[in-house]
């Protein structure tokens, strides 16, 4: 369950690495951060997960429990950073597309007047 959710997890951090550049950098910067954090978690995800192909790993297994408590807290750690940086994202695209709607004055609305 944990390694098929990773791969998921990935797959959106990919799709949202290529969504992100639409974004203004001001606002992109803490996304990133975030994207960099989920990152990171995902790693350890895949450190704890090699460890079941190293020498001793028959070993380890009997203790499987340990190892079942870990990918649960593993698990809910996804979940967690996953829904702020989602939450994130949303609030940077709500705003970039604000700023987009926003009405602009434009040289010709401002001084109509100094037409010759």
């Amino acid at each position: 369950m944990a390694g098929q959710r990773t791969v998921d997890v990935l797959e959106l951090l990919h799709m949202m690495a290529k969504n992100v550049t639409a974004i203004p950098p001001e606002d992109a910067g803490s996304v990133r951060r975030r994207m960099q954090e989920l990152e990171a978690l995902l790693r350890e995800v895949e450190a704890f997960l090699a460890t079941f192909g190293q020498k001793g790993w028959l070993k380890r297994a009997w203790s499987l429990r340990t190892g079942a408590v870990r990918l649960t807290d593993f698990d809910r750690k996804i979940g967690v950073k996953l829904v702020a940086l989602k939450d994130l994202y949303r609030l940077a695209q709500d705003a970039h597309v604000t700023r987009l709607l926003t009405a602009r004055p434009y040289p010709l609305e401002v001084q109509p007047c100094n037409l010759p």
